[in-house]
């Protein structure tokens, strides 16, 4: 039987959630979780839009998690998920929405 294979990227964006985030503890989780994976390197956290974006133009990224909401706003990573897509192409992203 053949194993299933996954894909892995280099690189990782992950938006940087503030402190009354309750979803803090999964970000810190899931960044603990990639960099303990040898295929996986958290290269930046952000905030807010724009970083996200200096991030991804910036950094050898291969794949943006973005969570729907920044500091700009309840759907300012859907946004930002756009510009990536045109400014860097190369970048795969992936959105990341709660459930509770």
């Amino acid at each position: 039987m053949e194993k299933a294979t996954f894909a892995s990227a280099q690189a990782t964006i992950w938006p940087e959630l503030d402190e009354k985030n309750p979803n803090q503890l999964t970000r810190e989780l899931v960044m603990g979780a990639l960099n303990r994976h040898a295929h996986f390197h958290v290269v930046a956290s952000a905030t807010t839009a724009q970083e996200v974006l200096e991030a991804a133009q910036s950094a050898h990224v291969d794949v943006a998690l973005i969570a729907p909401a920044l500091a700009d706003g309840p759907l300012s990573g859907l946004g930002v998920l756009r510009q990536i897509c045109e400014s860097s192409p190369q970048v795969k992203s992936v959105i990341l929405f709660e459930t509770h």
